[in-house]
């Protein structure tokens, strides 16, 4: 009973949340800029970029950390994907709130929980923190951005983006650890 409160006053708050960032902070500049922004063009910018700065002319320290960076935001889009959205079946905001505004492609019949885009992020963040000291406070706003514009067009919950940066951290540290051994030095050489 106590369990079935403490429930609905945090899915009270995450959706007052959401009213809040969704409804209340609409403007249509903004808007506008969301929807040329959104949607899988993050995936696609971040693993181009990521590739074309994999063939430079880095050392084997860069070029591990940037493979790391790379494999966890697959490994995260995979699990969050295919493993923990068809656990959870949360039905996206703009589907249950009124007078939510959708800025994104999302499909009405595709689940929220957690948000794919901030699970890579943070997985992206976690595999290159360690050795980018110089990067985190950009690594950090890259990752606070992403949760924000994940509820800002109306896909996801606060809830969804607080998981999906819960989940996609230690993603990114596992594939970080994964990459640290010695056979993957000689899959990168």
């Amino acid at each position: 009973m106590v369990f079935k409160r403490i429930l609905d006053a945090a899915g009270n708050i995450d959706t007052a949340a959401f009213e809040f960032i969704n409804i209340k902070m609409h403007n249509e500049f903004a808007a506008l800029l969301m929807k040329l922004a959104a949607n899988d063009v993050f995936l696609v910018l971040v693993l181009g970029a990521g590739f074309y700065l994999l063939f430079k002319n880095f050392g084997e320290k860069e070029k591990r950390s940037l493979a790391a960076g790379l494999w966890a935001i697959i490994t995260g889009n995979c699990v969050s994907g295919s493993i923990l959205k068809p656990m959870f079946k949360r039905l996206r905001p703009f589907v249950e709130v009124d007078g939510a505004y959708m800025l994104s492609w999302a499909s009405a019949k595709s689940y929220a929980f957690p948000s794919t885009h901030t699970v890579m992020a943070a997985a992206l963040c976690a595999a290159l923190w360690r050795d980018n000291p110089k990067a985190r406070p950009y690594l950090a706003s890259f990752l606070l951005l992403v949760a924000f514009f994940c509820v800002y067009t109306g896909g996801h919950y606060p809830g969804d983006v607080l998981a999906g940066a819960l989940a996609g951290w230690p993603i990114g540290l596992a594939v970080r650890f994964i990459s640290e051994w010695k056979i993957m030095s000689k899959v990168l050489k």
